[in-house]
């Protein structure tokens, strides 16, 4: 029977990990009496397995056949009206009341290897906050896999299917996914506790199409384990809607709940799965559209089947298939510096976005801050560090600058040395090591290796003898087959006109910073406290909270801030301002802080005030009204795109690649640098009007999720990696 309460060690050497079975059951006593002996063949070292069964008022024998064969899986009885979601959802709340680990939600018509539980427990104890779907195996069709890797988009008029699929051409490791069907998924029981049900009110049958995309959205990551596989029944067969009469297409559309069809449920799935409700209810009209030009004979492109599920040989972006052999494409990441902010977080992003596809470690010096060593681990990215590191202690003297040169030269020969490492053979490295100042880092590195290097600011005149030459240098560089530049924001790459040909040029490819949807997602879901977060903070008892994030340093704006507060102050303006940084300012700037006079009305605060966790200072962002960041230098960063995305009212200034985000009155503000006096008239304006605040940070989280948030921020870099691994 599938029970195993013997006293076997977990994995972790403590107790076996607790897993509840589930699946609803209605009249199919052979198939459902077929799937528990497949569970009790399971192998079950380590777990301790119980099982639960959701009969839906079978009136076959179901339930006896069960107690006679089985007699301790527990039967929860139905009347027959739950069908699947809530089916699935009474053996869900059934299985939440014994304390498990993991819930095991699947279909009674899918029967799993021996394996299947072992390799999705090992792959969620692997990654945490993951749900783990198994790898489904069309019955009869050998290797043929099914419903895994579908994508959501308006001009599919929802989910796609991508369906000429085998376990050859998926990945050989675990692969991130934008959702997971119900036939077998694990669940942390914590997942179901934080994320609740499937919505059986308006998803009956389909419940698993919103609640997995609803928990991506909340944080947990999707990933499906090709070590996992489990063989299911061919499906239900839907007609196509351009060959029936018109009664049955009106029985599909509107009166079939059960219909994939149907067009109130994907109506509804559409609203809760889009990126904006906008984008839901477009891709819904898109779907009536098209089955409108497949009735007239005018789409002859459109699916066979209406739900989007095109036949395809190729997976989605970001899926693409390991390579013969079964080993993924390792990209390092690495930088020679302590000092750390947006490059890192740009960089910590492209690696969680990127996993399906690749494998992902960092190499970073030794010393490096713990918070984002935390951040590296939380995220589930191998690191390992190298005995030399420079940080930004200024220079006094030609012998003190020299001293820096030589000190930073035997840091990238450190680094270089350990990328050179026989391990890293055949690696894709996208180093933060500049070609400006570190020429022969990448005339050695290029090589035996290809390696990336990513433009986040624009080079601009003044012309002097030092910058023509870093110029001749990046030039020299960029004619190297294995050094492909990549831009963060278009006026990096116009400005590389100046040194590089227009065919050299046309070879770097803009790969805006990209923003984390999940992340994003999880602190505007997380319980917030505006007021007693502020008050345990001790943030500026103000009616407008002005907020900046990244390095307190002169180049970010730090003064003019400070400067436009004390004229704000002095305006009789109710605002107080807040300063994140990764580490606290040094004594001297602390002191020229206290010189402006503001007392309480500013606050800095570190990790060590607000957490550690990346997603701490995401929610913490919540309890500004405006953001603000007036640099004086900037390329695009990712803390203006995150607050954007957020929903705050931002200002900032109008220089590199910052008017490509905020369109200046109706997305943000933007003023001129090194202007406080205008920064405090943009601040004002905001803090006087909270509906102006409100309408350019809905426009503002509009703009940015669309272009920031979305897969197409990284499709730029993952085609340059693919184009570098097949050259």
């Amino acid at each position: 029977m599938p029970s195993n309460r013997a006293s076997i060690a977990h994995m972790s050497g403590t107790r076996p990990v607790r897993v509840v079975a589930v699946a609803p059951v209605h009249n199919r006593r052979d198939t459902t009496l077929r799937w528990l002996r497949a569970l009790a063949s399971l192998d079950l070292a380590g777990l301790d397995l119980t099982t639960i069964v959701v009969d839906d008022g079978s009136t076959d024998g179901t339930a006896g056949a069960i107690r006679r064969e089985f007699p301790l899986v527990e039967i929860v009885p139905g009347d027959g009206t739950l069908w699947f979601t809530a089916g699935t959802n009474r053996g869900v709340e059934a299985a939440l009341a014994q304390e498990p680990d993991y819930i095991l939600a699947m279909n009674d018509d899918a029967v799993p290897d021996r394996g299947l539980l072992a390799s999705l427990v090992a792959t969620a104890e692997r990654n945490p906050r993951s749900v783990v779907g198994g790898l489904l195996l069309l019955k009869g069709e050998k290797g043929r896999v099914v419903q895994v890797g579908a994508e959501w988009g308006v001009h599919w008029g929802g989910w796609r299917h991508w369906l000429q699929q085998t376990v050859d051409t998926v990945p050989r490791v675990p692969f991130e996914v934008q959702i997971l069907v119900g036939n077998c998924v694990l669940f942390p029981a914590g997942a179901l506790r934080e994320c609740g049900l499937m919505d059986e009110r308006h998803l009956p049958h389909h419940g698993d199409a919103e609640l997995t995309p609803r928990m991506r959205r909340a944080g947990w990551r999707l990933l499906v384990d090709p070590g996992a596989r489990v063989i299911c029944e061919p499906g239900r067969t839907y007609p196509s809607l351009g060959t029936l009469p018109l009664r049955e297409v009106w029985r599909h559309l509107i009166v079939d709940r059960t219909s994939q069809h149907n067009l109130r449920t994907r109506a509804f799935t559409n609203w809760r799965v889009a990126p904006t409700r906008a984008r839901g209810i477009a891709a819904t009209a898109v779907f009536v559209a098209r089955v409108a030009l497949r009735r007239l004979g005018l789409s002859k492109s459109f699916p066979p089947h209406e739900d989007g599920g095109a036949l395809r040989d190729r997976l989605p972006p970001g899926l693409s298939a390991a390579p013969a052999g079964g080993a993924r494409p390792l990209v390092v990441y690495a930088w020679p510096y302590l000092d750390w902010g947006g490059v890192q977080i740009y960089f910590l992003n492209l690696m969680k976005r990127l996993r399906g596809r690749f494998e992902v470690r960092a190499v970073v010096p030794l010393g490096t801050d713990p918070v984002l060593l935390a951040w590296l681990a939380e995220a589930g990215v191998s690191v390992e560090t190298f005995p030399a590191a420079y940080g930004s202690c200024p220079a006094a003297g030609i012998a003190g600058k020299l001293r820096n040169r030589l000190v930073r030269f035997r840091t990238d020969a450190a680094l270089a040395r350990r990328l050179l490492a026989p391990r890293f053979r055949g690696a894709l490295v996208h180093a933060d090591v500049s070609p400006y100042v570190a020429a022969s880092f990448f005339v050695i590195l290029t090589r035996f290796r290809n390696v990336f290097f990513t433009m986040h600011t624009a080079t601009r005149p003044p012309w002097s003898f030092r910058t023509r030459l870093s110029a001749l240098a990046v030039n020299v560089l960029a004619r190297s087959p294995r050094l492909r530049l990549v831009a963060t924001n278009g006026d990096a790459k116009v400005s590389l006109a100046r040194t590089l040909s227009p065919r050299e040029l046309a070879r770097v490819p803009v790969s805006y910073g990209n923003t984390d949807p999940s992340e994003i997602e999880a602190a505007l879901a997380a319980p917030l406290g505006r007021e007693a977060l502020a008050a345990r903070l001790g943030l500026p008892p103000a009616a407008c909270r002005v907020f900046a994030v990244g390095q307190f340093l002169e180049r970010k704006g730090c003064w003019d801030l400070l400067e436009a507060a004390r004229l704000l102050d002095g305006r009789g303006v109710d605002a107080g301002f807040v300063w994140l940084a990764n580490r606290a300012p040094a004594e001297d700037v602390l002191k020229h802080i206290e010189g402006f006079g503001l007392g309480a009305r500013f606050r800095f605060l570190t990790p060590g005030d607000f957490g550690a966790r990346r997603l701490d200072a995401l929610v913490l962002l919540r309890v500004a009204d405006v953001f603000a960041l007036p640099s004086h230098e900037e390329g695009l960063p990712l803390a203006l795109t995150e607050a954007m995305c957020l929903g705050l009212a931002c200002v900032s200034t109008s220089v590199n690649g910052i008017p490509e985000a905020i369109a200046d009155g109706r997305s943000g503000r933007l003023v001129p640098p090194r202007r406080p006096d205008l920064l405090a008239d943009a601040l004002e304006e905001l803090a006087r009007d909270p509906g102006r605040r409100a309408a350019l940070g809905a426009e503002a989280r509009r703009s940015a999720w669309n272009r920031f948030a979305s897969d197409e921020s990284i499709l730029a870099t993952l085609r340059a990696y693919d184009e570098a691994l097949t050259a």
